[in-house]
């Protein structure tokens, strides 16, 4: 799944370059359509050259005029006439008057031509053959300047044309590379998807798998889960017993030192290496033991001897002791009565066990 990261992260820049694409395309398209739009500049040398071509016209007509058996009308005079004025307001408008408010001498045409027409104007309204001299002194002076203002509108309209063409072929260009850019980033796009498909599908293989392990590990732990509680069902069972037998191995000691307590003999228990296992508190009184010293454990000789050497009941404690060692070794059991040092007399039941020594 770590995978997935850098192709989501690829197709994040993608589907931001193809953003941005579409939003620089779109603003190409719109710097192509205003360039297209750009084209009616190119009206002004047309214009211009129109105008020119018009008055060179309405120059014609009033010379034919002037000629003997001339097939021009005065009507067809007025006529340029008027054509040529209305050139004159189409100069006077639009990016024509752009073109020649640019430069002092283009305007001073104008102004020239406005000029003739008013000058020429009067002579229309009665026309005759006798005028056209007149007529041509005031025409002929604009002639040469309006045909350098064609010239010149030409000249602009070339410049203007052939920076247009190089703009236009910038932005086929950056189109092009643009659409280029945009085919190679749509099969990255394709190979990228493909990429993040087949991860995707791994990555679904993979958690049928673990989903897999998952359902197995929960059957086990299921299974374990059970056999917990039978083990602890058993162990609680057990705690039952164990509970049971202590309370009956204490009601039993309770028993064994109620027993104990109360017999009249004296009895002492030692294990096969001659060390204290019990005694009653008959057998501590009749030869005078203190009680710290009958703990288990304790050797009955060290016993012996240091009571020996304290007390007369000590003393006869060692002679019953030393007496017993021939049947402990001979490990034989015998009753029989000991006379101690004191003057007393004691009667001995010595009976050897299977894992003790025997008792007093």
């Amino acid at each position: 799944m770590s995978n997935l990261r850098p192709i989501k992260i690829l197709l994040a820049l993608i589907i931001g370059v193809f953003v941005a694409a579409t939003a620089y395309i779109s603003a190409l398209v719109m710097e192509r359509q205003s360039e297209i739009e750009r084209v009616s500049r190119y009206n002004v040398a047309w214009l211009v050259g129109q105008a020119t071509s018009e008055y060179t016209r309405l120059e014609q007509r009033v010379s034919a005029f002037g000629l003997p058996d001339s097939k021009i009308s005065a009507d067809e005079v007025r006529l340029r006439f008027d054509i040529i004025v209305n050139r004159l307001s189409l100069l006077r408008t639009g990016e024509v008057e752009e073109f020649v408010k640019a430069d002092a001498e283009y305007a001073a045409t104008i102004d020239a031509l406005a000029q003739a027409l008013d000058a020429v104007q009067p002579y229309l309204e009665d026309l005759n053959p006798a005028h056209v001299p007149r007529l041509l002194q005031i025409l002929l002076p604009v002639d040469a300047r309006l045909a350098q203002l064609a010239a010149a509108a030409n000249r602009v309209g070339g410049d203007r044309v052939a920076d247009d063409q190089r703009q236009l072929i910038r932005l086929h260009w950056t189109f092009s590379v643009m659409a280029a850019g945009l085919i190679v980033c749509g099969i990255a796009l394709i190979v990228l998807l493909a990429w993040h498909n087949r991860l995707l599908h791994r990555a679904h293989n993979e958690m049928k798998v673990l989903t897999d392990d998952l359902r197995v590990t929960s059957e086990n732990l299921a299974e374990a889960h059970q056999e917990v509680q039978f083990a602890n069902a058993e162990l609680e069972r057990q705690n039952e017993t164990l509970v049971r037998r202590d309370r009956d191995l204490r009601t039993q000691n309770e028993r064994f030192e109620a027993a104990l307590g109360n017999m009249s003999q004296a009895l002492c228990l030692v294990d096969a290496q001659q060390r204290l296992v019990i005694c009653n508190q008959r057998y501590q009184a009749m030869f005078g033991f203190d009680k710290n010293l009958l703990k288990a454990g304790a050797p009955m000789r060290h016993l012996a001897e240091f009571l020996s050497a304290s007390s007369d009941e000590g003393a006869s404690l060692y002679q019953v002791y030393a007496n017993q060692q021939i049947l402990v070794r001979e490990n034989r059991a015998r009753t029989y009565f000991e006379e101690l040092n004191d003057g007393r007399t004691v009667g001995v039941s010595h009976q050897p066990l299977s894992e003790v020594g025997g008792n007093i």
